[in-house]
Formats: C-alpha cells, sequence, structure tokens
C-alpha cells in the first residue's frame, strides 16, 4: 500500500504541475481603437474630450478545464482639449480638472419647464431671472426629465440640453438653433455649429 502511495505521489504532483503552470491563458486582440467621448466645456469654445485606447479580444484559457471567452478592456486614458471651430488639439496636462461647472441655476438665471399640451411633445424651456421673471423662451421637441442627468444645466454662457449649447445673450438665446452640438459617431467625437459645418475628431490623436 505504501509502495503504491509512493508511486502515485509523484504522478500527482506532476499533474498539478502541468495544470498550474504549465498551461497558460493568452490573449487574442480582436480589434484596438481610441474611443473619443465628451468631458466637458473648458470654454465657450474649446471641449475637453476623454480619449481611451480600448482592446477587444479572446481570453483563451490552455487549463486542462479550460474555456474560451470575449474581453474588453481599457490600456490608456488620456484628456485633450479640442476646438469646437477649426482643428485644434492639445493635451492637457492637468488632465480632467478645468472643467465648466454645469449647473441647475446661476445668480442670475433659472428655468422652468413646461409642456406645451397633453397631446404635443414640444416643451417650452423658459429662462427666467432671479425674481422669476420670464425672459426668453426656448422650444425643444422633448420635455426633458427635472432633478436627472437629462436636466437642462447652465455652462459658461450657455445653457446645455442633452448634447446641445444655447447661447444665452443680454437675457435673451441668441437662436432657437443650437450654437454647438456634439455627438459621439462611432469612436469619434463630432462637433456641428449652428450653420451645419462640423468637426471630426478621432482615431490616435
Amino acid at each position: 500500500m505504501i509502495k503504491i502511495l509512493k508511486n502515485t505521489f509523484p504522478f500527482l504532483m506532476a499533474l498539478s504541475v502541468l495544470f498550474w503552470c504549465g498551461c497558460a491563458t493568452d490573449y487574442e486582440i480582436e480589434k484596438e481603437a481610441h474611443v473619443w467621448r465628451f468631458y466637458g466645456l473648458e470654454n465657450d469654445t474649446t471641449a475637453i474630450v476623454k480619449v481611451t485606447l480600448e482592446q477587444w479580444g479572446t481570453t483563451h484559457d490552455h487549463h486542462i478545464m479550460g474555456w474560451d471567452d470575449d474581453f474588453h478592456k481599457t490600456i490608456d486614458l488620456k484628456y485633450y482639449t479640442t476646438s469646437m471651430n477649426s482643428y485644434k488639439i492639445s493635451v492637457r496636462n492637468n488632465e480632467s480638472k478645468g472643467a465648466l461647472e454645469e449647473l441647475d441655476s446661476t445668480d442670475q438665471y433659472r428655468l422652468r419647464i413646461e409642456k406645451e399640451d397633453d397631446y404635443s411633445t414640444v416643451c417650452a424651456i423658459i429662462l427666467q431671472d432671479n425674481k422669476k421673471k420670464n425672459l426668453d423662451t426656448l422650444e425643444i421637441d422633448h420635455c426633458p426629465r427635472e432633478n436627472s442627468a437629462e436636466s437642462p444645466k447652465f455652462v459658461g454662457s450657455y445653457l446645455k440640453i442633452d448634447n446641445c449649447f444655447y447661447k444665452i445673450e443680454k437675457n435673451k438665446f441668441h437662436s432657437q438653433k443650437p450654437t454647438y452640438k456634439f455627438q459621439h459617431v462611432d469612436y469619434n467625437i463630432k462637433f456641428t455649429r449652428a450653420d451645419g459645418s462640423y468637426i471630426i475628431y478621432g482615431g490616435e490623436p
């Protein structure tokens, strides 16, 4: 019996070493891309964007009971400033700091949101002064939820609604069209101006 155990023990040890050390896990990278996403405004004409280097692929586990699985990971992250008027980009040494704060109200302005009627999706965004006097009205095709991430925000000299920036000038909305609009198009970011012209940032910075 002792002899059998002596003969079996080295075999079990070898099998254990084979299982834990002799086999490996490797990663097959099938796709790699720089992903550009809006982070905030630095000033009225400059946006801060977050650029990550992402990898997608398959994990191959070569252990005896191993399996293959999909993976997605971020391997790099940097912040850049980008002009919304012309193609101009620079890396930010202070990373994400310095973005203009997005506010529900300011010392000068506040908002009131009213749905046009029960049968319409049109919503009135009413700009008011700090005494609740109506100053101007912006009409959009949906009513954003209040007290949520969708709520309109004051940022710089704009009212930000979703991905649109409406200029406020002399207590009035400069236009019923957004001065700037950003869109995430695949892995890129696109800034569109009121006249329809646009800039796309993407790829390796």
